[in-house]
């Protein structure tokens, strides 16, 4: 707690940060697993990212080492989801004693920072370790998680962009699936709207016998009256007006005064479109070997 981090490697953690919650979040296309490290299973925390950026890297955070533990900073310690009050639990095994003088040289060996290549290096596990090692490690971590290469060891690029190649084939794969994964639920919405459809409509349509008549199910008879511009209306005994219109393209539009359109278009293909205007389409389309084929629409 209490870290200063360069600009150049927070804003490479920015990036490579944002990539790998999308694509946890998205296709997951890249299993990055830091051996032996607990920040593998924490789902919610920035700082399994970090850490794998700073194992794939070789990265290392210089910490102070004064006398008595004093520190710059100390855990806030405050009660919530990591920290519990609990009788008998001792709370100050998390405030260390800050540094309130500036004894920041006097507390160095002979009051200067040592050089960088004679500080002890640890790695995650507090095992005493060499830079060298380190960054043999990531660099091992690298090539099974991405199929770009590394970079040169002399070379820092601060780009995460070469840790998160992924084969194209992996890519096509997670995409075809995902794909599929797509089609199925439609296939099986159309199966369920077809059932709706027919419980939806559980009568039969009127039935023309001739170009006076129309028989309905119930035997109802409705009269035809013709006029000069191909226009029939029927009168039903529930007061509903239809309009049948007859034109040359043998169209006929039958609208109903509850505001359901229904339009019936003959043509040579025997195709029978009926459209209702309460946003809910019906299809149904008549071929030669008489079967008939209905989509329901949301």
């Amino acid at each position: 707690w209490g870290a200063i981090y360069f600009p150049e490697v927070w804003r490479e953690f920015r990036v490579y940060q944002n990539a790998r919650l999308n694509d946890v979040e998205g296709l997951k296309l890249q299993n990055i697993t830091v051996p032996g490290s607990r920040s593998n299973r924490w789902k919610h925390s920035w700082k399994r990212f970090f850490i794998e950026l700073a194992y794939l890297r070789g990265y290392v955070m210089l910490y102070p080492n004064y006398k008595d533990s004093i520190s710059f900073s100390t855990n806030h310690a405050e009660i919530g989801v990591h920290n519990h009050l609990r009788e008998g639990k001792r709370r100050d095994v998390f405030q260390l004693p800050l540094m309130k003088e500036d004894t920041l040289l006097e507390g160095l060996p002979n009051g200067r920072l040592p050089d960088f290549k004679d500080l002890p290096t640890m790695d995650l596990w507090g095992k005493v370790t060499s830079t060298k090692e380190l960054i043999e490690r990531g660099r091992e971590l690298h090539l099974k998680i991405s199929v770009c290469p590394p970079t040169g060891l002399d070379k820092l690029t601060y780009d995460p962009q070469d840790l998160l190649c992924v084969d194209e084939e992996v890519f096509r794969i997670k995409m075809e699936k995902l794909s599929e994964s797509e089609i199925e639920p439609v296939q099986e919405n159309t199966e369920m709207n077809e059932l709706l459809v027919e419980e939806e409509n559980p009568t039969k349509q009127p039935v023309i016998e001739n170009d006076n008549k129309i028989i309905h199910s119930d035997n109802q008879v409705d009269e035809i009256i013709h006029s000069d511009n191909q226009v029939d209306e029927i009168i039903l005994s529930d007061d509903k007006k239809n309009n049948i219109i007859l034109s040359d393209d043998n169209k006929n539009n039958i609208i109903l005064s509850d505001d359901k359109k229904n339009n019936i278009i003959h043509s040579d293909d025997k195709k029978n479109n009926i459209i209702h205007s309460d946003d809910k389409k019906n299809n149904i389309i008549l071929s030669d070997d008489k079967e008939n084929m209905h989509a329901f629409f949301l």
